[in-house]
């Protein structure tokens, strides 16, 4: 009897993150799967890599040629002889029980024909701290999703927990459009919902979603992922004429503009920034210096935060934008500050890196709420009490 589950991890040239993709799927609490590693053509070490798993439910395979991620997303699919398919990123990784978690929820409600879930957020190989939390999740009838993509501002799904039943895909012929771009993964996630495919997303994350600069998403830039998401858009609007877009549009504008501003090329945002207004994608002043800082968690070499101040403080002039001391003030303290002290719960900074960046900041005449820090470093860093006073009290000095 074949397994019920084929686990496609899709790679191309990711080195050492395809291990620990690999290890994440085959220390899996279920064990009844298929595990194939699809390669598209890679040039670094990759056929070492899967070929270093002893498990015998691995199979390795290369395309001679590289035919593109949608491509080899699709192949996934299709070369599953399995009832169920989830088609797993080479460069993230599983908690332990996803796809139990999963494969419960599909075998358990035979109307669904994709369970999926939110992820974790992580950079470089930090260890994330699994919390398995036994929680219902939310079903999505047919339109059900793509109702809810327009209400709400935070990720739902993410592609890697995809996990369909395969003959409802097959018999709708969905599959990942090749032509829409670097949202396909979202297209497909609308379409298929929109066709009649019953959705579930459970309430907690069962995958941790890696951010770093060679993913598909750094590299895609403005334009593709503007034009990627006028598809969409234009999709939504298909399905549900005359739905109430604007939600939609304020979250979009936010993370397209905030994921393709570069500090040391600011003046190409004037022209993003009118391309997204010309479709209607508008947003405040105030939103969108938020979402130009939120590019900047960590503040790039060289560059002080009293120079990234005065730098949107010409680009915001130039333009006939605005934004308050009290409106950047605050943007900075959430979208900066605080990720260093996240950094340093992870063990990617130091207290004394936090101490030097804070430093520049109240040297840009930033006021920083010693009550915040305190909240953050309680929430964010699992340090022993008498370092905890320590720290604020050299804060205080």
């Amino acid at each position: 009897m074949p397994p019920k589950i084929t686990v496609c991890i899709v790679t191309y040239n990711q080195g050492e993150m395809l291990r620990e993709a690999i290890s994440s799927v085959i220390n899996q609490t279920y064990r009844d799967m298929k595990i194939v590693v699809l390669d598209d053509a890679s040039t670094d070490c990759t056929p070492e890599i899967a070929a270093s798993f002893g498990d015998p439910r691995l199979v390795y395979i290369r395309h001679e040629r590289n035919i593109g991620a949608l491509n080899n997303w699709n192949y996934a699919i299709d070369c599953a002889g399995t009832e169920y398919v989830n088609v797993f990123h080479g460069d993230d990784r599983m908690f332990p029980w996803m796809i139990e978690k999963l494969v419960g929820v599909l075998e358990n409600n035979p109307t669904v024909g994709m369970a999926a879930s939110g992820p974790v957020f992580f950079m470089g190989s930090e260890q994330i701290p699994a919390k398995r939390k036994i929680t219902a999740g939310k079903h999505f009838k047919a339109l059900g999703f793509v109702e809810e993509n327009l209400k709400r501002t935070n990720y739902t799904i993410t592609a890697p927990s995809i996990t369909i039943r395969k003959k409802k895909f097959d018999d709708l012929g969905i599959r990942f459009r090749t032509d829409i771009g670097p949202a396909a993964d979202t297209y497909f996630l609308l379409e298929a919902n929109a066709l009649g495919i019953e959705i579930f997303a459970t309430k907690e994350p069962l995958h941790e979603y890696r951010l770093h600069k060679a993913s598909w998403t750094n590299k895609s830039g403005f334009d593709k992922w503007f034009d990627s998401l006028r598809k969409v858009e234009d999709l939504v609007q298909r399905v549900l004429p005359g739905a109430d877009m604007s939600t939609w549009r304020r979250k979009y504008a936010k993370w397209l503009l905030g994921n393709t501003f570069t500090i040391s090329n600011p003046s190409d945002v004037t022209r993003q920034r009118r391309l997204t207004d010309k479709r209607g994608w508008r947003l405040s002043d105030e939103d969108f210096l938020e979402a130009l800082l939120s590019s900047q968690k960590e503040i790039e070499a060289g560059y002080s935060l009293k120079a990234v101040k005065e730098l949107l403080q010409n680009l915001f002039y130039e333009n006939n934008w605005f934004f308050s001391d009290d409106a950047f003030n605050n943007s900075a303290l959430r979208n900066i500050l605080r990720e260093s002290v996240k950094q340093i719960g992870t063990g990617q900074k130091t207290f004394r890196d936090y101490r030097k960046l804070r430093a520049d900041m109240t040297s840009s005449g930033l006021k920083i709420p010693l009550h915040r820090e305190i909240n953050w470093f309680m929430k964010y860093v699992p340090i022993k009490k008498h370092v905890f006073f320590g720290c604020i009290m050299s804060l205080m000095e």
